[in-house]
């Protein structure tokens, strides 16, 4: 999985890379899954018609996740689970 993290969040984009995801730039022009993002405005965050989550599958969209007051463990559950938190 690709994950996009806003700059300025190092320690969450080594913590992420150390435990297995492919990390890049929030503002590169590379394709990514999910973006991890903390001072973005609304209107900064990646939309899925800027971003393909997949590639040529036809599958489009990226999953959002603030990591204001987040720690990178709740964010990495996050992203495995593909979801903000338990239903229950």
């Amino acid at each position: 999985m690709v994950i996009a993290v806003e700059k300025g969040l190092d320690a969450m984009k080594s913590y992420l890379s150390k435990r297995g995801f492919q990390v890049v730039d929030l503002d590169s022009s590379q394709v990514f899954d999910a973006a991890v993002y903390e001072n973005l405005g609304f209107f900064n965050i990646p939309t899925p018609n800027q971003v393909t989550a997949k590639a040529g599958t036809g599958q489009a969209g990226t999953f959002l996740v603030c990591a204001r007051g987040k720690t990178p463990q709740e964010v990495e559950t996050m992203l495995r689970q593909k979801a903000y938190g338990n239903l229950f």
